[in-house]
């Protein structure tokens, strides 16, 4: 811990305290910084990522390429002896919940500051957006990167508590002639377990807040908020490589995937073979759709082939969700990103099992990644997977999904909503539509009422009324000015 703190404050004496990321820290949070630079709070990886990019930016690429591996090497020292002396994971895992809350809340408002970018035609609006997105952004993958430590961080101690468990003697051969020939019982085979921390890949750290903050040892680290913010406590954490092309290193090829990457397509049909069917004379009307034994045989075989189908979706999720874990663990936040977008453009029927698989084994941020890809679906797809999420009673994923499709453009709408009437979708229809009216212009729900009068503009007018009044009035005369049927004579 000593030794780590000196190595940072022998970084900080060649940075600016003025400009980049060490300025930033120093303005959010001052008193954070000084007890990770004292030695008596550990930062998080990500801070010390951003110190060795101002490194690079004053000594050089060469003077922060040469610190790396040593501060990867003393983070993880700091961090794993933390640990040991205070295995504490139920605080570990309150501060796990305070990250995925803030996760949430970053990720909520880059939702919300991209719809608007797409709908501002002003470009000084545009930029001052672009600009509050980028650091919105920064704070989201801050908490997802600490939110991963975290986790290796409790599997790690969970791992060490296994093997402090003693392993009882197996039981003693039963003596006495009514037992001749016994043999004792074998004794009891245990999992193979390696060290604290063998086989994980460095990760970001944690942090937290309050007593649980202080249980896990996170002293009050900065690197999460953006300029003039005070930044959230940061807790230790197991350091992860850097990420992204100022740092290329370990796990930035295309080849050196975690195993298991491949996932295996869903069985096809041919999978589940059924038993023939009996013929001749003997078994006259049991043949398929005769009734009797042939019907009973029939829908035994279909329910077979449904299970069977059912497994291989169930296997193919939590094989997907694993694989997004391990490329998330490693730091390859691109190619987790590519893995989901290609599942979300994958069966619609198939995103619930996912979503509840990446709930288990990645968080909710990652749920949150899936509805965002799925939303710019084709109308028809995207129908069926809010469907899908329905029918699985995730009622609040289908809701979500048509929400992020509010910002697409008018005519897609158009095909999204007729497709959600279609299906009978009327509680998402009036989702999206709510959506639409807070971020839309008044121009754009004319366009939108155009295409389907009879329908949309009372749809229109309903939501814009479960707003503030002044919408639905500005509403209510755009529709008149525009001469669409169904508009109120006055608002």
């Amino acid at each position: 811990m000593a030794e780590f703190a000196r190595f940072l404050r022998q970084i900080t004496g060649w940075l600016d305290e003025e400009s980049g990321w060490y300025g930033v820290f120093r303005r959010g949070d001052p008193d954070g910084l000084r007890a990770c630079l004292d030695g008596s709070a550990l930062p998080p990886w990500d801070l010390v990522e951003s110190l060795l990019h101002d490194l690079a930016e004053h000594g050089g690429r060469r003077a922060a390429d040469a610190a790396l591996p040593r501060a990867r090497d003393l983070h993880r020292a700091a961090v794993a002896a933390h640990d040991a002396s205070r295995p504490d994971r139920a605080a570990l895992t309150a501060v796990l919940r305070a990250r995925l809350a803030e996760h949430r809340t970053a990720a909520a408002g880059a939702e919300l500051l991209r719809g608007r970018l797409a709908v501002e035609r002003d470009p000084w609006t545009a930029q001052r957006l672009e600009y509050e997105l980028a650091w919105v952004r920064d704070e989201a993958d801050r908490a997802s990167a600490r939110c991963t430590e975290l986790r290796g961080r409790i599997a790690a101690l969970a791992r060490q508590a296994a093997e402090r468990e003693p392993v009882r003697p197996p039981p003693a051969a039963l003596g006495g002639a009514r037992f001749a020939g016994a043999a004792p019982a074998p004794p009891p085979v245990l999992p193979a377990v390696g060290g604290a921390y063998e086989g994980l890949p460095p990760g970001a750290a944690g942090s937290g807040t309050g007593a649980a903050a202080d249980a896990a040892g996170a002293g009050p680290a900065p690197g999460s908020g953006g300029p003039g913010r005070p930044a959230a406590e940061a807790a230790p954490a197991v350091p992860l490589p850097p990420r992204g092309a100022r740092f290329p290193g370990p796990g930035t090829g295309e080849g050196d995937g975690p195993p298991g990457t491949g996932a295996p397509e869903p069985a096809d049909d041919a999978a589940v073979p059924s038993a023939p069917l009996p013929r001749g004379a003997r078994f006259a009307g049991a043949g398929p759709g005769s009734g009797g034994r042939g019907r009973r045989r029939k829908q035994a075989a279909e329910a077979a082939h449904a299970a069977a189908r059912r497994a291989a979706a169930l296997r193919v999720a939590g094989e997907t969700a694993a694989t997004v874990a391990a490329l998330r663990d490693a730091g390859r936040t691109g190619e987790a990103y590519a893995r989901l977008s290609a599942a979300a453009a994958g069966p619609p029927e198939a995103l619930p099992d996912l979503a509840a698989e990446l709930e288990r084994t990645a968080g909710g941020a990652e749920v949150a990644t899936l509805l965002w890809e799925a939303a710019a679906l084709p109308p028809e797809r995207l129908t069926g997977a809010a469907d899908a999420f329905a029918a699985a009673g995730r009622t609040r994923e289908a809701l979500q999904l048509v929400r992020h499709a509010a910002a697409r453009p008018v005519p897609e709408l158009a095909a999204i909503l007729a497709a959600l009437h279609r299906a009978g979708r009327d509680r998402e229809s009036e989702e999206l539509l709510d959506a639409f009216a807070g971020a839309r212009s008044t121009d754009e729900a004319v366009e939108l009422a155009g295409t389907d009068p009879g329908r949309l503009v009372p749809q229109l007018l309903r939501a814009a009324r479960r707003g503030p009044a002044q919408r639905h009035r500005r509403l209510a005369h755009a529709l008149r000015s525009a001469g669409l049927p169904g508009a109120p004579d006055s608002a």
